[in-house]
């Protein structure tokens, strides 16, 4: 990824916590009075809603970003996820085994309680979509696939961690509550959406549906006297119409 000036963009993330970045740049000359309304909205947080279990929040909230999508549209393939594998390798032959296990699995998700393999198979999505975005992080569950012989649907699905299993089964109980009912069955969805700018940096978006851009964002609170609070997340009554989900960390 690149740009007129030479700069190598990254992840839409990574760029804006970057100050030498152009687009940080661009965003605090454009908006250089930010700070009143962070403070304000960071003073008005509600208090998250699930408690962690030790689950990585960052794996953790992209993770649920594709069960969202899958459960929307259980014919999803999650194209992201499969950017940073090599055509043709055992790896991405042992990835799509496990897209297929997804689709199975969110069958019928908008109600009750989420299909295991459902949360283990975007767990992995997760994983192998920080391979296309910013490269394997060292410590990431997909280095230990290098000594293997094999790589099968049921290997990666072991990847995900208890812990991750009940944070998202937890997630996505809110999701049934708060979300999936504001989405009409048979809305006119974009899952995954890129733009413009996407060719500059990898990004894309959560779900667009009937031309409503929905952001999820699912994230460890920040620290205060009271404990944990979501201080960029949502407010309750977002929650009520289901605009936004948070999780208790």
């Amino acid at each position: 990824m690149g740009s007129r000036s030479g700069h190598a963009f990254t992840s839409l993330t990574t760029e804006i916590g970057d100050k030498n970045s152009p687009l940080r740049q661009h965003f605090d000359a454009r908006f250089p009075n930010r700070r009143p309304l962070q403070v304000e909205f960071k003073g008005s947080a509600c208090q998250l809603l699930v408690d962690p279990a030790g689950a990585n929040p960052g794996s953790l909230g992209a993770a649920f970003d594709f069960m969202v999508r899958m459960i929307l549209d259980p014919s999803h393939v999650p194209l992201v996820a499969l950017q940073g594998i090599r055509p043709g390798s055992r790896m991405l032959n042992a990835v799509l085994d496990v897209v297929a296990v997804a689709q199975r699995a969110a069958v019928g998700s908008r109600e009750g309680r989420a299909a295991e393999e459902l949360i283990r198979a975007c767990w992995l999505f997760a994983l192998t979509t920080e391979v296309y975005r910013t490269g394997i992080r060292p410590g990431s569950p997909l280095m230990v696939l290098g000594s293997r012989a094999s790589v099968s649907a049921e290997l990666l699905l072991g990847l995900a961690p208890d812990a991750a299993v009940d944070e998202m089964q937890e997630l996505h109980l809110l999701a049934v509550e708060h979300l999936y009912p504001r989405v009409p069955v048979g809305a006119s969805l974009a899952l995954g959406p890129t733009f413009a700018g996407s060719e500059l940096c990898n990004a894309d978006a959560d779900v667009i549906f009937d031309g409503c851009l929905l952001d999820i964002k699912t994230r460890l609170g920040d620290k205060t006297a009271r404990g944990r609070s979501d201080g960029r997340a949502c407010s309750k009554s977002w929650l009520r119409r289901g605009v936004g989900l948070t999780r208790h960390g």
